[in-house]
């Protein structure tokens, strides 16, 4: 059965009507009154009224023009790693959304050892601060006082800040706006009609558009999706990224995830082609996973899609290795992220195997290291 919130997400994925008159005169009331608020904060900024601080080292923003996942997490760790090889000494900040130190704020990881669980620090920084190695990731919904400690305690020369294109309270050297490339605007309304966070225009304010999940060679295509984009922006250049799924774990039956190593196996998803599978996930897009695992010749003999930052109840697992041992599948699958929330000492009676995601900017990758480094320079 389908939940009022699942009816939302597809009315604003313009799958499904309002299912009344009322309803649809009550969600384009409620979307006029966010587009309103939206374009008069951003008058109160453009106009000095609301004051930005601004850190005194550089700041990078990896934002996003719709809600949902347009990879802003791999972008962020992709970016991070690239300015370390520079010899920046790198920090990435986030609100930590959902963790128990979203408010407070605080270290999450030292780039050498993490500070905070998943429930404290929020599933994508706890993953970060896993992932990254000499590269600190704090948490806190203040950036400019976690900015303070990344520079007090770190001597961050570059602040990477995750999910901030509408933080406006902070300065910020580069802004970069990702867009999903399958479906850049979403049906092109604002919330809650649609997925836009603020009018299209808003990408004026950019430094650079990345269109994510792009398809090798989509630039200069008849179908690429920035060609409408390009009228809305000035001069801001526009890159295309693909998103690489791999293998980043796998445990086998009767194993637990505690004591196994980070990132166990470099196998291509690839190898699983033709391997029976039950998949969940808890994404703002898990129709993507679900498709990824599809187009990569895996047998999805089931899906549980659950809400974005899902917490996973002992009922869940039981509904999962239930499934998945009644069926005789070979394997269950994950996401990195999900991955980071299951149980330590739980011993898995199926495999159970974690699919990450790695950004590749192909063949734009040395333009995108270029522009990078002439913006922090000026």
């Amino acid at each position: 059965m389908v939940n009022p919130e699942q009816n939302q997400v597809r009315i604003m994925e313009g799958k499904e009507e309002p299912r009344s008159l009322a309803l649809l005169f009550f969600l384009r009331l409620l979307s006029r009154l966010y587009l309103y608020t939206v374009r008069f904060r951003n008058f109160l900024y453009e106009t000095n009224l609301l004051a930005i601080r601004k850190l005194p080292c550089k700041v990078i923003s990896i934002g996003n023009l719709c809600v949902g996942g347009t990879g802003k997490t791999p972008m962020t760790i992709y970016i991070s790693e690239l300015l370390r090889k520079q010899g920046f000494k790198v920090c990435v900040i986030t609100r930590g959304y959902r963790g128990k130190a979203e408010r407070k704020g605080g270290i999450a990881g030292d780039g050498q050892a993490i500070f905070m669980s998943p429930d404290i620090a929020g599933d994508e920084p706890f993953m970060m601060a896993r992932t990254l190695t000499n590269i600190p990731v704090l948490v806190g919904r203040n950036r400019f006082q976690s900015g303070m400690t990344a520079i007090h305690q770190f001597g961050a020369e570059v602040i990477v800040l995750d999910d901030a294109f509408q933080h406006r309270k902070l300065f910020r050297d580069v802004d970069i706006v990702l867009l999903d490339g399958k479906a850049p605007l979403g049906i092109g309304k604002p919330l809650p009609m649609g997925r836009l966070r603020e009018p299209v225009e808003a990408l004026s304010r950019s430094h650079a558009v990345v269109f994510t999940r792009s398809e090798p060679n989509d630039s200069g295509k008849g179908d690429d999706p920035s060609i409408p984009i390009r009228n809305i922006l000035k001069k801001q250049p526009i890159f295309h990224s693909m998103h690489l799924p791999h293998i980043h774990a796998m445990i086998q039956a009767g194993e637990m995830k505690a004591g196994l190593p980070e990132v166990q196996t470099a196998l291509a998803l690839e190898s699983l082609e033709g391997k029976s599978v039950i998949a969940f996930s808890g994404l703002a897009e898990n129709h993507h996973f679900k498709n990824t695992l599809l187009e990569h010749g895996l047998d999805v003999v089931g899906f549980y899609d659950f809400k974005d930052h899902h917490v996973y109840s002992k009922e869940d697992l039981q509904t999962l290795i239930g499934t998945a041992s009644r069926s005789r599948v070979e394997y269950l699958v994950t996401t990195e992220k999900d991955f980071v929330k299951l149980p330590d000492d739980m011993a898995w009676p199926v495999a159970l195997v974690v699919v990450g995601v790695k950004i590749s900017m192909g063949s734009e990758e040395k333009d995108f290291e270029l522009f990078l480094m002439s913006q922090l320079s000026r």
